[in-house]
């Protein structure tokens, strides 16, 4: 859980997110090794830090679609070149450029959505 704790902090550091430099404890840990954004932004500063870096990449952001297909010449061997989304009913496909990145979040925040599951 715990590998590359550090690389990914300075890291996040590049991309814009300053840290407090006093750690705390999380619920649940044994001993003091967390440490919030400054400003105590938690999640929200590093989200926005991290998506100032891709709007200054003009990178698209997709949300509330669902993935349908990862394309690859060979099924499960070659690299990703491309994803089929489903957008409000109708198929999207979109063909890379570096890479393709999948990423949900939770719904912690959502009440009825939590309410639901």
């Amino acid at each position: 859980m715990t590998d590359n704790a550090l690389a990914g902090r300075k890291w996040l550091e590049k991309q814009g997110v300053q840290f407090d430099e006093k750690p705390y404890t999380a619920v649940g840990a044994l001993w003091a090794r967390s440490f919030d954004p400054a400003n105590k932004g938690r999640g929200g500063a590093i989200i926005r830090a991290l998506k100032a870096q891709v709007d200054k990449r003009k990178i698209p952001i997709l949300m509330n679609v669902k993935l349908k297909a990862l394309v690859r010449q060979k099924t499960l061997e070659d690299d990703i070149m491309g994803a089929v989304v489903t957008e409000r009913g109708k198929d999207v496909h979109f063909k890379t450029q570096k890479g393709v990145i999948l990423a949900t979040g939770g719904f912690a925040a959502d009440v009825a959505m939590r309410s639901k599951h």
